[in-house]
């Protein structure tokens, strides 16, 4: 039987087919494994492609694929060669077959099928190189958003814009194994960078100051993107190789922060071996490095806010200014921390319009309804002030202002406010009112002694007068007297009165406080009588005070008297001695005191005490609470008169049913108080022809004064005191008449229309400076008093003493033995 011949070709043809098949299939599991498109792959892919061929011994293969490539030990081309090209993804790639010599010397010696072969197979790699490459950048974009999830994350719980600087470079240098991960800031000039912050594995710390063109990174001014150095052997210049190798530095990707055109600041990352960088790590350190900056940003301004937020409420605090909305058309207030502070309810409280108004007093409520009506309907912007209670039933004033916010179309979407508690501002408003009104009745009060006293000085001197012709058995003789005693009682009012207007002259010494308490004991026990019980708490290291020791002792007895009054059934007065220090932000400072040290007097007593209206008006002359006939209500006028006049303060506090405390704030005073305290007697020398003998001629006095009755009065006086006078009414002519004319002192009043007193002394002591000078007034004022010390003028005489004053000093002044230069009598007293 004969063999058929085509069997065994038939057979080669399927075996060959087989060895075909082999190679799709196997290469098919090898890319289909999961395994990443790489250099082992592409060995393990090109070794199995001779086999498919008929010659496979002198078969040779290559496979490229992007930057990839795979051949086998002995390739080479040559002219016996097939390839077939494909595109998998992004990137091109061939496959290349060829035998090293002609098999059998065949000029082609490729079949058909293996022709059909290397296109099916550069077809297969097509598809899986490009799902290849697919689900590589699937898992690349997997990997980073993992990455920016985690990097957010964890960074969310860090406020402090410095430690996520830190944690973003630690994460971004671990994540890529990189040597070093650093963050820079960049000066102004974008020459310098400053490292404060750097992650380093396995190389030298990179802290500190360097030139960005140490690492050629000047090109980040002019660069789009990052600069990207995979060897910096090969890229950077021979002279430029210096700093990055002694940093450790052989590759490096480094990203710029630009703002307005300048950079800020950069993000790199670097390593000590060459290292061909992805496009993924390109992009995932460009894409952290904006995050980070993002991070960095929001963290700063959230910083600056948190500050802002924190200065606001220390000022809000401060000022007492607190805010609030109106949402509509709900009608619920959102109240800020002060605002609750203010009203004195928790914080977080939201009341509905109808709860918040229900804190203002009734007299306020329908006006402030109103104006908050106004504002919710028509828009009306509002500014006032009320009155509330506080929820912990505490009365303050508030100053609330408020306007309406609309929406894109007009329409009014809610209310936004401020309110400011002003209740130490109105209490401030208060005592100036009150000290003006003070000040005007002290003026008044001033103004009305004067002139009384002027009345009374001529009452009391022709009363004098009268006294000293009658018989003491003269049976008009008591009724003239009772006339002076009544003069005379006038004349203690007017002095009460100019003690509270501060007319009147002190004469301060540097007193011990406690001393000016210890003097008057005696006369305070029997001034309170045996239903009172007085005790004292004085401090024993008590600093000194510049007062009047008399005019104190005066107060200290008036306050006392005062406490008596206030207690008909007895009770208890305490007086107490102490030091204080004001600061600026003490209730005392907000009541008026300046800040300072002081040293206190403080009345207390247990009697009924008073309202907050009586204790508003208890400083006003003639105010009184007593019954008609008892005090004249110049007691606690004339404590005021006199505290203020010495720089002090004096306060008072006191409740209906809880008794009353005065306070008296003296300034203390470091200065050293002489031993005697001398008076300053005036030494007047007599020169010839300065003051005629007296033996011979009587002294010449010049008596000036406007005022008729008191001009006729006062040379009256002087007459019978055996002086040779000379009236005038009009100082201006009196100046004349000194400069023309032979005198030897000038008696003249104060306070004169044209040229007041103490002017016309000044003139006439430049023409005459050995004049004697003798001043009177109805009442001196402190500046008065001041002046004639600084023209040297002593001698100061209140007319209401004139008959008993004026020959003593005028007898001082002319350097005479006593008050008169002839045998006049005396007035009989």
């Amino acid at each position: 039987m004969k063999s058929d011949p085509a069997k065994p070709d038939l057979a080669h043809r399927l075996a060959e087919r087989v060895k075909e098949l082999t190679l799709l299939h196997r290469s098919a599991r090898i890319l289909q494994g999961g395994e990443p498109v790489g250099p082992r792959l592409m060995a393990e892919l090109v070794a199995m492609v001779p086999a498919a061929w008929q010659f496979p011994e002198k078969c040779e293969a290559l496979i490229r694929w992007g930057n990839l490539e795979a051949h086998t030990p002995g390739w080479a081309e040559t002219k016996w060669m097939l390839s077939a090209r494909f595109r998998g993804g992004p990137e091109k790639g061939v496959v290349k077959v060829a035998y090293r010599t002609a098999p059998f010397g065949a000029p082609d010696p490729f079949l058909k099928e293996e022709r059909d072969l290397i296109r099916s197979y550069a077809d297969m790699l097509a598809s899986c190189f490009s799902r290849a490459h697919a689900e590589a950048k699937l898992r690349e974009s997997n990997d980073r958003l993992r990455f920016f999830h985690d990097l957010d994350a964890a960074a969310e719980g860090i406020d402090d814009p410095e430690q996520v600087l830190r944690f973003v470079v630690c994460r971004l240098g671990s994540h890529l194994g990189v040597s070093r991960c650093s963050f820079a800031h960049v000066d102004s000039e974008g020459l310098r960078y400053v490292v404060p912050i750097e992650y380093a594995d396995g190389c030298s710390s990179a802290v500190g100051a360097s030139y960005l063109s140490e690492f050629s990174l000047e090109r980040l001014r002019s660069a789009t993107g990052p600069v990207v150095v995979r060897d910096v052997l090969v890229e950077f210049p021979p002279e430029a190789r210096a700093m990055p190798a002694s940093r450790g530095t052989r590759s490096l990707i480094a990203c710029s922060l630009v703002r307005q055109g300048t950079i800020r600041a950069l993000l790199a990352v670097q390593h000590k071996t060459p290292r061909d960088w992805t496009d993924n790590e390109i992009a995932l350190v460009e894409e952290t490095a904006s995050r980070m900056w993002a991070m960095i940003e929001r963290r700063s301004a959230e910083a600056r806010l948190r500050r802002s937020e924190t200065m606001l409420r220390i000022a809000g605090r401060v000022a007492h200014l607190g805010g609030f909305s109106i949402d509509l058309p709900d009608l619920r207030l959102a109240w800020s921390d002060e605002a609750c502070a203010i009203h004195e309810v928790p914080h977080g409280t939201t009341p509905t319009l109808d709860e918040a108004l229900e804190f203002c007093g009734p007299h306020h409520r329908e006006r402030a309804r109103a104006a908050f009506d106004a504002c919710i309907k028509h828009g009306a912007a509002f500014d006032m002030e009320v009155e509330i209670t506080t929820a912990k039933g505490r009365c303050a004033w508030v100053r609330t202002i408020g306007e309406a916010e609309r929406d894109d179309e007009g329409r009014i979407m809610r209310v936004q406010g401020a309110l400011q508690e002003i209740t130490d501002r109105r209490a401030l408003e208060e005592q100036l009112r009150q000290a003006q009104k003070l000040e005007a009745i002290g003026l008044l009060a001033s103004g009305v002694a004067h002139d009384f006293n002027n009345i009374l000085s001529v009452i009391l001197s022709y009363a004098g007068f009268v006294i000293g012709e009658l018989e003491p058995a003269h049976r008009l003789r008591p009724d003239v007297q009772e006339i002076e005693r009544a003069g005379m009682r006038a004349t203690a009012l007017t002095r009460q009165l100019l003690a509270f207007s501060r007319q009147q002259p002190l004469e301060p010494r540097i007193v011990q406080l406690n001393d000016v308490v210890a003097g008057v004991g005696s006369i305070l026990e029997r001034l309170t009588g045996d239903s009172v019980t007085l005790r004292t708490e004085l401090d024993a290291h008590l600093p000194r005070v510049l007062v009047d020791p008399g005019q104190m002792e005066q107060v200290v007895m008036n306050l006392v008297v005062n406490a008596r009054d206030a207690m008909p059934s007895g009770g208890v007065v305490t007086l107490g001695t102490g030091t204080v220090r004001v600061r600026d932000v003490d209730a005392m400072a907000r009541r008026g005191i300046p800040p300072g040290d002081y040293v206190m007097l403080r009345v207390s007593d247990t009697g009924h005490g008073m309202d907050a209206e009586t204790c508003s008006r208890v400083f006003e002359p003639f105010f009184t609470t007593k019954d008609d006939g008892h005090g004249t209500g110049l007691g606690l006028a004339t404590v005021y008169g006199i505290v203020t006049q010495s720089h002090g303060y004096v306060r008072v506090d006191s409740e209906v049913g809880k008794g009353a405390t005065f306070r008296i704030y003296l300034p203390r005073t470091e200065w050293k108080a002489d031993a005697a305290q001398p008076r300053r007697e005036a030494q007047r020398a007599s020169s010839p022809g300065s003051s005629p003998s007296v033996a011979v001629h009587a002294p010449h006095i010049l008596n000036v004064d406007d005022d008729e009755a008191l001009l006729r009065l006062t040379s009256r006086l002087l007459t019978r005191l055996g002086y040779r006078v000379t009236s005038e009414a009009d100082p201006v002519k009196a100046l004349a008449e000194l400069r023309t004319g032979h005198y030897d002192a000038l008696v003249t009043d104060a306070t004169m229309s044209g040229l007041n007193g103490l002017e016309l002394a000044r003139l006439a002591r430049e023409a005459r400076p050995d004049l004697a000078v003798v001043i009177m007034s109805g009442c001196f004022r402190p500046e008065d008093v001041e002046t004639a010390r600084r023209l040297g003028i002593t001698s100061l005489i209140s007319k209401t003493e004139a008959i008993d004053e004026l020959g003593r000093v005028l007898s001082r002044e002319l350097g005479l033995s006593d008050g008169s230069v002839s045998a006049a009598p005396s007035p009989a007293r």
